[in-house]
């Protein structure tokens, strides 16, 4: 009994050791968040809130387990609508009735894999038809 007790131990270390080391080299950051479009938010395409992600690596990401989330704790998986993302791909996510970026005047946006932070961006205020972006490790609107 203790033996399997003890390869259950180290199964579940190695899983665990492989998990973090998969979520730390997920090469997947935010790189535009668009919080406030002209008009009406969302109500139209032309009108619709963006987040943008970028995978800077040369490896397809599975987007299992990925997911978006806002100030307010409503989060949004990636996976619900994409598989995947290739290398040096852009995808913007144009978010749902359940990840609304209501909050122009400050808003903390966590790009995450389970409860590991891959990336994450914070703004204090936004402009009506501009976005955020970011541009040599800086962001600016």
């Amino acid at each position: 009994m203790l033996a399997v007790m003890h390869k259950l131990i180290f199964v579940l270390l190695v899983a665990l050791v492989s998990f973090e080391a998969y979520a730390e080299n997920l090469t997947l950051e935010i790189t535009e968040v668009f919080p406030n479009p002209k008009g009406k938010d969302n109500s139209n395409l032309s009108s619709m809130e963006f987040i943008e992600l970028y995978n800077y690596g040369e490896n397809v990401i599975d987007l299992k387990g990925i997911r978006i989330k806002n100030s307010k704790n409503k989060t949004l998986d990636l996976n619900l609508y994409f598989n995947n993302i290739k290398s040096k791909q852009i995808l913007v996510i144009y978010p749902s009735k359940y990840l609304l970026l209501k909050n122009n005047n400050g808003e903390k946006i966590t790009l995450f894999f389970n409860e590991m932070i891959i990336d994450e961006i914070f703004y204090s205020y936004s402009r009506e038809g501009i976005s955020w972006a970011e541009k040599n490790k800086a962001w600016v609107l």
